[in-house]
């Protein structure tokens, strides 16, 4: 079973039942209490007045991992569109890649394999779909689309 809530960033963020609890106490502390999530019995959770469980550094990390690979999710798909928008031509750079890399401060080769992961998704919908609902992590997204070329 996965449990899956909906955060200010604008989607889902699916979790197994293992991190779930973890979770849901982080993001109730980390925005107040204000947290939608989608079952009766987890809003009951979000709204009661107990205080949130403190979470170990490990379990904090487990969350916060996580949580990266679902902002990667968008990341891979916001990359390849904005490739395929050429607004980075537009913006005078002679590839998005250094556009985003000029823009974010990381290396070129990170920003085209963001890219290149967001274009392949498009084509291989169960890996998508399994990244999508946090089944798979970025770094098996990765291996498994190398091993699709």
């Amino acid at each position: 079973m996965v449990f899956g809530c909906h955060t200010h960033l604008g989607g889902p963020l699916m979790f197994s039942p293992r991190f779930a609890g973890e979770f849901h106490a982080l993001l109730r502390m980390s925005t107040g209490g204000t947290v939608m999530f989608a079952t009766a019995t987890e809003t009951a959770l979000a709204t009661s007045t107990t205080s949130a469980p403190v979470l170990s550094s490990g379990e904090q990390l487990a969350v916060l991992g996580w949580e990266i690979d679902a902002h990667q999710y968008r990341v891979v798909h916001l990359a390849a569109r904005f490739d395929e928008e050429l607004e980075w031509l537009r913006l005078g750079h002679r590839c998005a890649s250094a556009w985003i890399a000029s823009q974010l401060e990381l290396q070129a080769s990170t920003a085209a394999e963001w890219i290149r992961v967001g274009h392949a998704l498009r084509y291989l919908r169960l890996i998508d779909a399994a990244f999508a609902a946090h089944v798979i992590s970025y770094a098996k997204v990765r291996i498994l689309n190398s091993l699709g070329r």
